[in-house]
Formats: C-alpha cells, sequence, structure tokens
C-alpha cells in the first residue's frame, strides 16, 4: 500500500512493489449523503460482478446501479451486492447495505450512498512486532493543511491477530488521516500497517 500525502490518494501494489493493482486518481469526495472514490483504469482492464445484474457481464465502460430494483429487465441488478473483481488481479466488497452505483469507465468511480465512515487498519502480517501502531488520532478534513481536533483518539493492542477498527462520528470532509503517537508497547517511534481501509456504514 502507498499513500501519497498531497493530494490524499492510495496505492495497491503486488508483494514485488512494483505490479500495481489499483490506483485512486483523485481523492474519495465525502459528503453528508454520499462517497465516492475515484480508480485509474487499465488500458485493458475489465469489470465483473456487482451481484445478479441481467444482461451483460462484462462491465467496461458500463454503470451499473448496486440497489435494489426489484426488477427482471435487461440491466438491471435484481439482486445486487457490493462487489466486483478486476482483471488486475484483485476484488472489492464494500462493507455497506447503503444503494450506490458503480462507473466503470474511465476513471472508474465508485458511489455509495451513505456519509459515516469507520477506519479499519491491518497490522503487519509478516510476523515480526516492531512497527505496530500504539497511540493514534485520526482525523477528517476538507483540507490537508488544517486538520482541526481529531475525530478520535486512542491506543491500539499490541497483538497482530485481527484488524483495529476505530468507529467515529460522520464528519464532512474530503481527506482523512490517521497519524501514529507512537509504536505499541514503547519500543520505539516506528509505525507502520499492512493495509488501511475506509469502510462506511448508512446513517438514518
Amino acid at each position: 500500500m502507498r499513500i501519497n500525502k498531497t493530494p490524499l490518494t492510495f496505492a495497491l501494489y503486488r508483494a514485488d512493489n512494483t505490479t500495481l493493482l489499483w490506483a485512486e486518481s483523485q481523492p474519495t469526495s465525502w459528503t453528508t449523503s454520499q462517497t465516492t472514490q475515484y480508480l485509474n483504469r487499465g488500458a485493458d482492464e475489465q469489470f465483473y460482478g456487482t451481484g445478479l445484474h441481467l444482461g451483460e457481464w462484462a462491465l467496461r465502460d458500463k454503470t451499473v446501479p448496486v440497489a435494489v430494483s426489484n426488477q427482471w429487465t435487461e440491466n438491471s441488478n435484481a439482486s445486487p451486492a457490493p462487489f466486483y473483481l478486476s482483471t488486475n488481479g484483485y476484488g472489492v466488497l464494500r462493507n455497506t447495505w447503503a444503494p450506490g452505483s458503480y462507473n466503470f469507465d474511465a476513471p472508474t468511480q465508485l458511489t455509495h450512498n451513505e456519509s459515516r465512515f469507520d477506519a479499519t487498519c491491518l497490522p503487519r502480517q509478516d510476523g515480526g512486532v516492531n512497527g505496530r501502531i500504539g497511540g493514534y488520532e485520526i482525523y477528517v478534513s476538507d483540507s490537508t493543511g488544517s486538520w482541526g481536533t481529531p475525530v478520535a483518539t486512542g491506543t491500539f493492542a499490541d497483538t497482530a491477530a485481527a484488524a483495529k477498527t476505530v468507529n467515529f462520528k460522520p464528519k464532512n470532509g474530503r481527506y482523512v488521516r490517521l497519524r501514529a503517537l507512537g509504536e505499541a508497547g514503547n519500543r520505539g517511534p516506528w509505525t507502520s500497517a499492512a493495509e488501511i481501509t475506509a469502510t462506511g456504514t448508512p446513517v438514518p
């Protein structure tokens, strides 16, 4: 996982650190009612999935509703699922029940009608203990130059057995920042993470 600070975008590579799986073309947009992730599309990349989609099953250049339509007509999604596969060698399952829409154009735009986000951090999974995040702060802001006060603070357990999850109240913003205050177990100033994921749950 590579994280670019300005603007805040994410990219995922294979373990060889050279083969790109996916990369964001711009920061995720986040409003009170909707979130959209923007991904660069490969020259020959194809997409499949999104549940029981009636009609064409190859989704490149298609916009697919990820919402219950209760229709059994061409190009409708009778039984949608927030999941898709890419021929680049990865799949995505969004942790949400909120309706959405996936536009597999260039750039690919993945939208769900939700405003609350959970931040999930997976510690390094190679058996090592150095670099596990201890104390942390999470920020949400419209600007990378002014983060304000954290939306969540705490200390992660010094374990690698499971992902670390932080829930926080909704806040409008375009950028999310995870600030590590130190290594778990007070072993030093170094920190790392195998994966950082933002997931959402709709708010009534």
